[in-house]
């Protein structure tokens, strides 16, 4: 990343592949760059980004478990009900905690794997600090 003459770096991450200066926040992943200017930044949002369709098929999955288990098919409940534990597993496997740093044109989703929830709130804190200070001095 290039710096311009009035810009200083913030922070990085250990991979360093987001970097917050005093001016702006990029992240970038394998060959795709996303930079947002602090002053354009419209809000920081702290959640999971999963793939419900492994939820649904797990429900699905245990609900007909369940029926085939009351009726004349209780041979088929058995592995029904092991393919809805599986995709539950793997559902909640899925899930990625991740910080979204978004503006009114474009955002940018940090996956947060191996940061605790207060390295989360101390991230959170540089952005928004940085960008109250930058806010100010406009």
């Amino acid at each position: 990343m290039e710096l311009w003459n009035f810009e200083n770096i913030v922070t990085r991450s250990e991979s360093s592949n987001l970097i917050l200066t005093t001016h702006r926040i990029r992240y970038q992943y394998r060959k795709k760059i996303t930079s947002l200017m602090l002053d354009q930044i419209s809000g920081i949002e702290v959640g999971y980004k999963s793939k419900p369709f492994y939820l649904l098929i797990a429900i699905l999955c245990g609900g007909a478990g369940g029926i085939a288990a009351m009726g004349q098919y209780a041979d088929a409940s058995i592995p029904l009900f092991f393919v809805a534990l599986l995709t539950l597993v793997i559902y909640l496997n899925s899930r990625k905690h991740s910080i979204t740093v978004s503006s009114a044109s474009t955002k940018i989703i940090f996956f947060t794997s191996g940061i605790n929830q207060e390295g989360i709130r101390h991230i959170v804190n540089q952005i928004e600090h940085t960008r109250a200070k930058l806010i100010k001095a406009l």
